[in-house]
């Protein structure tokens, strides 16, 4: 390790990305991990690094037809989410999210009985 911390790994310190779940790269892998007394593995990197996950990131696994397989829970910004549920039948809902800030910060000054001076 060199001074400073790690810095072997250059994608150690970067912003926590937004990734949706994909399919990974069409090639076969193959590792084997221990499972510890209390139940625990470490994934061996060269998955890890297939996965493109690293520490904090959530797997998910899923037993079929008596084979695990292991996939990243992949996470999406409100950007990507857009359009991916049907708009229910009626009126559309448009989110105005200075409108709620708002409303929200009036009602933590109404709870401390402050005064934003906001007119």
């Amino acid at each position: 390790m060199r001074e400073g911390g790690n810095t072997d790994n250059p994608n150690r310190n970067r912003k926590k990305r937004m990734r949706m779940a994909t399919p990974i790269a069409e090639r076969n892998l193959e590792a084997t991990a221990r499972i510890t007394s209390k139940g625990q593995i470490t994934v061996p990197v060269e998955i890890r690094n297939a996965l493109e996950v690293r520490e904090g990131d959530q797997l998910r696994f899923v037993m079929k037809g008596g084979i695990v397989f292991v996939e990243p829970i992949g996470y999406m910004n409100a950007e990507q989410l857009y359009g991916v549920f049907k708009h229910p039948q009626g009126p559309r809902f448009d989110l105005d999210l200075e409108a709620l800030r708002d409303d929200r910060a009036e009602e933590i000054l109404k709870k401390y009985n402050a005064d934003s001076g906001v007119e």
